[in-house]
Parts: structure tokens; sequence; C-alpha cells
């Protein structure tokens, strides 16, 4: 059966700090760097910023300070165009004409993105550390340890990249940021098979300190990527979700290792306590939790579990498309076909918006089309066509899928599951 999507795409606009210069000649830039683009899309090559006169630079005040953001963004072009030679070359310019330590870090990033993209590893590597080490402490420093420690970790550096996964953690403003460069400090250890060593030190930390957050973190992390030490890592993830329940994140990782450990009742019940306890339900999407409970019982063969679960879909779920659409496949999943276009009939009757129900229309068509009820999946397809409200993309893809239906109508069946045309 063919896949569709009718989806519209926007392009977003790109997004760049604001670099906070003075001088009347910003408000120009950005028709100097369409002239720029028209340039180097046009392949005219040209080398340094045209100079001006002394009397001319003493009427602009912010042209120095302009000269090299005007480089930096001359270096982009040329990068996007895979002038890379030419782009480390003006990139070179505008650190030596750089006086703030912002610009220079931002420089510094960019050439070693350039050298990593060749494979000039050590290269690319010094100019990290001129990155990071004039960069402010705030924002930027984030952006680069990532970038850093993965250069480190693929150039088989592991006691640089520890150190250096370490002073991320520390520094981390946010608990997304904490969690991303735990992992990285987990990476080198368990590169070197030394993850043992890492959970001996977090435990004998935590004796100190049973309740810090941090410590805890790092070790239900390390105990999760350690073969075999499952039991540990819920044992640590249970003591986590006691003291931050209001951490949907952890709860889902606990659920997920009881799955793993083939438990799945506790599991459930962790998913379950999750739904009940969770303070932005909405964020959440208990429905969504329900069909992935719902799931897991249906995979493991475990059918009157996974309706029970199906049953606890809440009113507004039953006529949303993701929601419909998951919960149909889990019906097809334990042969109910009948159960799965149900599904799909309910939610049509409430659907007001045509491109609800056109997704609607489509979905239940492929489930039709996978079990070789063609002449059924054909009337739903007719459907979208004969709707004039129907968005003529639709259209469109319901006309294509419908030729292909056609040649699949008088191919030699075996034995669809029954359902009521």
């Amino acid at each position: 059966m063919v896949r569709f999507s009718f989806t519209c795409c926007t392009r977003r606009p790109r997004n760049r700090p604001d670099s906070g210069r003075p001088g009347s000649s910003s408000r120009f830039r950005p028709l100097i760097l369409m002239l720029v683009c028209t340039l180097a899309a046009g392949g005219m090559s040209f080398g340094q910023v045209p100079q001006k006169s002394s009397s001319e630079r003493a009427a602009e005040p912010g042209e120095k300070q302009d000269e090299p953001f005007l480089l930096m963004d001359l270096a982009e072009v040329y990068q996007r165009h895979k002038r890379f030679e030419k782009a480390l070359e003006l990139y070179g310019q505008a650190l030596e004409k750089s006086a703030r330590d912002y610009e220079k870090s931002r420089i510094h990033l960019a050439m070693a993105r350039i050298e990593r993209r060749h494979g000039k590893q050590e290269t690319a590597l010094r100019h990290m550390e001129q990155a990071l080490e004039l960069a402010p402490d705030e924002g930027p420093r984030s952006r680069i340890y990532p970038e850093f420690i993965g250069l480190l970790i693929r150039a088989g550096e592991w006691e640089k990249a520890r150190v250096l996964a370490q002073q991320y953690a520390d520094e981390a403003g946010s608990e997304a940021e904490k969690g991303r460069a735990d992992h990285y400090l987990i990476q080198t250890y368990e590169a070197q098979g030394n993850l043992a060593d890492l959970t001996g030190q977090l435990e004998q930390k935590l004796k100190e300190h049973p309740e810090d957050l941090a410590l805890l973190s790092r070790l239900a992390l390390a105990y999760d990527q350690m073969p075999g030490a499952n039991r540990k890592a819920a044992e640590v993830y249970e003591t986590l979700c006691r003291l931050r329940p209001e951490d949907a994140s952890l709860f889902f990782r606990l659920a997920r290792l009881y799955h793993k450990m083939g438990e799945l009742d506790r599991s459930a019940a962790v998913y379950r306590k999750l739904i009940e306890t969770a303070s932005d339900p909405q964020q959440l999407e208990p429905d969504y939790v329900r069909l992935r409970v719902a799931k897991m019982y249906a995979e493991a063969g475990r059918k009157e579990k996974a309706l029970e679960w199906t049953g606890t879909i809440g009113a507004n779920g039953r006529a949303a498309p993701g929601v419909v659409s998951l919960k149909a496949d889990l019906y097809s999943r334990l042969d109910m076909l009948e159960e799965a276009l149900e599904c799909y009939d309910n939610a049509l009757r409430e659907a007001e918006s045509p491109d609800v129900r056109a997704r609607l229309l489509f979905q239940s068509a492929e489930l039709l089309g996978e079990n070789q009820h063609y002449e059924a999946a054909e009337e739903r397809l007719k459907a979208i066509l004969e709707d004039p409200q129907m968005p003529e993309r639709a259209r469109e893809a319901a006309k294509t899928i419908l030729s292909t239906l056609r040649d699949e109508v008088d191919k030699p069946t075996e034995g669809p599951s029954p359902v009521k045309d």
C-alpha cells in the first residue's frame, strides 16, 4: 500500500543572535549581504573587502567595528557554496581584525567545524579549545561543549573528554544540559570498560550525600548503560522518582527499564502513577501513555490487559487523529480489524475539518488495503475525491493511490481478515 503525506511545509527564517554592534552602517548590512550572495551564486571570486579612504572611515565611526562581522558573513556565504578554503581565509581575516573575545570565539568555532568536516581533527581541536576559552560563561559555552567533547571522543582522547564532560556538567544551567553532560561523561567510562569504577565512585559519594540529585541521576544513567545492572538502575530511578515526582522523564525511564526486564505489570504501574500525578496532563498527553501500555501488553500476547488499557482512553482522545491511528493499529495487531475500522468511523462522524477527515479516510483505506480489502479501501478513497471540501492535495493523493489500488484488485488473495465492507 502506498504511504502518503499531504502536510504543508514552510521554511523557517534562519535565527541569528543579535550582535549588538554599534554604527549606522549596520542598517545597510542586509543589502550588502544580498550583493554578496548574488556575486557568490554567480561564481565571481573576490578577495578582501574593498578598502575605504581615511576620510570615509572617519565619517563612519562604526565601520571598523562592523568589519569583522562583514568578513564573517562573507565567509558564511562561501561556506554555504562549499568554497571552504576561501571561507577559512576570510574567517582568518576576521579573527585578526576582531577585538572582542565573543567574536573570536564564534570565529574559532566556525573554523573548527570546517576543519572537522575535512578530517583535520587536530586543527579542529585547537580551534575548539580557543572557542571555549574565549567564550563568555553563559550561553555560547553550552553550545561549544557538546561539539568539543564529541570531537575528543572521536579522536579517542578519553581522558580529556572526561575532564571536559565533568566541567560541562558543573557549569550546566538546566536539567537537560546536566543530563547531556552526564551522557558524555558515562560514554567516556563505558568506552574504556570502566563503568564499574564510575559507579563505585558515585556510590561512595552518595554515602555522604544520599539525596544528591545530580549524583543519583548520573548513577542511574551509569547503571542503565552497564550490562546486567538493570535492577540497580531501577532502584536508583525509584529513589529519583520519589525525590522528583514532577519529572516525567524519570518515570518513563523507570517504566522502560521494568518493560526491558519483562516486569510488565510493574512497568504499567509506573505509567499509571505518572498519569495520576502529572502536574501538566495536557503536556503529558495521557492517552498516548495509555496506548503505549496497551501496545506493550499486546506485543507480549496479553490481549485482555491490552484491551483493558485501550478502554481507558478519554473521550477527547477517541476523536484525535493521532490517537485514533495508534488505537486502530493496536486493534489490527490483535487481529480485530472490525474494531480498528470502527475507531476510524467513530472519529469520522465527529471530525469537522476536511484535513482531519482526509487523514482518517487515508489511514483507514491503508488499513483495508494491507488486509487485501481493496474494494472497501477504494470506497474510502473515492469519498475523498467526491467531496468538494477536501484539500486539493488530498484529492490528488487519493487519485494516485486509487490507480495503484486498481492494479491490486485482480491479484489473487490469500484469505483476508473478515470485515464488514
